[in-house]
């Protein structure tokens, strides 16, 4: 069983959903379990990089803010793997280098990622077309962030099904970090099948 697994993807593609079923499922099988999420609102860049995607401002530092966010959060989740307990977490790396490609090249961005020394064992991206993300979007009833309008994610859905299975990290890309596509349409119960399988299979 993966450890540190993260779920990633477009706003809307049901990632927080799976998040809950595998975090209820692998308690229900005595697991200690931390969730975590990023941007992580326990700590303040967090909690600022939050208030810039909620208002779209300062498109150009977000990058570096999310690399800040994950460095100061590391800590905290390096004390919960060495205490024996399992990490489920709401987005990942992938996510800037994904989203923040449309900004940067992708080798800086990997290049600024070489200073974190704790990674998922595995990322999951649950995939469902742009009009069920859409959809479960304007479900919420809560105002858009930037990088939730179409646009953004028709692009950005395209580019997580063109990642490569496997990220190369680190100074001498020695990091690896397994990136697992699963089909996201289905119940929510059929995609948690889906992803149970590449947690514990």
């Amino acid at each position: 069983m993966k450890r540190y697994v993260a779920l990633d993807g477009v706003d809307g593609s049901g990632k927080d959903t799976q998040a809950v079923l595998l975090v209820d499922r692998l308690r229900a099988e005595g697991i200690d379990v931390h969730v975590a999420r990023e941007p992580d609102e326990a700590n303040p860049v967090g909690v600022l990089l939050r208030s810039l995607l909620q208002s779209g401002r300062h498109a150009e530092s977000h990058a570096a803010l999310f690399v800040a966010d994950r460095l100061a959060s590391s800590p905290l989740r390096r004390r919960v793997l060495d205490a024996g307990r399992t990490i489920v977490q709401v987005r990942s790396l992938l996510s800037t280098l994904v989203y923040q490609s449309r900004r940067w090249p992708r080798e800086q961005l990997l290049r600024m990622h070489d200073g974190l020394d704790l990674v998922p064992d595995v990322i999951v991206v649950p995939v469902v077309p742009v009009e069920a993300a859409q959809g479960h979007i304007g479900a919420r009833g809560t105002p858009l962030e930037v990088y939730e309008t179409g646009g953004w994610l028709a692009e950005t859905r395209a580019k997580y099904r063109e990642t490569e299975p496997v990220l190369r990290l680190g100074a001498k890309y020695d990091v690896l970090v397994p990136v697992v596509i699963v089909d996201g349409t289905g119940t929510a119960e059929e995609v948690h099948a889906r992803v149970w399988e590449v947690v514990c299979g």
